[in-house]
């Protein structure tokens, strides 16, 4: 009963060499996550040592996040699927055809405005932004492949999706060990 309400059309007849491919995407999330783990370690060093020129506290705790929240709407403004979590933006993306351009830089976008908004003292959670930026990907390479034969739209959205969201948690876990 769930697939009435499910925006992907599953036509796709999974065979064994989707697994090759599956592999690949696997591949490639971990490198996106990997990158995903620099831009936020970047901006959470650029964000600190901008917050040790000031000596008052308090303008240090109105100054950031202002900050952040110029550098996030400049985003916003730029590519507007970036704005909110992600969770309504999902469903938009698989319902409209973007080019694959758009979603890359969306999820480029996602990115660097996840990774701002928590080094500058917003609050927010991480599910809805990974899974957004697996989706941006995934739709991204479907469209640049643009063979549904060769990388059905099914295999790419959700190996990227998981993917990526699997390969963040690995990361972070991993630095958190190293601290």
């Amino acid at each position: 009963p769930y697939f009435k309400f499910n925006p992907v059309h599953l036509t796709h007849q999974f065979v064994t060499s989707d697994l090759a491919i599956a592999v690949v995407i696997g591949i490639v999330s971990g490198f996106i996550g990997l990158i995903h783990v620099v831009v936020i370690g970047v901006s959470r060093r650029a964000f600190a040592k901008f917050g040790t020129l000031f000596k008052n506290d308090r303008a240090r705790t109105i100054c950031l996040p202002t900050i952040g929240g110029f550098l996030i709407g400049v985003i916003y403004v730029a590519l507007p699927l970036t704005v909110g979590s992600g969770s309504s933006q999902i469903p938009l993306m698989l319902r409209r055809r973007f080019g694959y351009g758009i979603l890359f830089a969306s999820a480029v976008g996602k990115s660097f405005s996840f990774a701002i908004s928590t080094s500058s003292g917003f609050i927010g959670g991480n599910l809805f932004p990974m899974l957004f930026i697996g989706a941006a990907f995934g739709l991204a390479f479907y469209h640049l492949v643009n063979d549904n034969d060769k990388l059905p739209l099914v295999l790419s959205l959700g190996c990227f999706m998981g993917g990526k969201f699997d390969s963040i948690c690995f990361l972070l876990d991993v630095s958190l060990c190293y601290r």
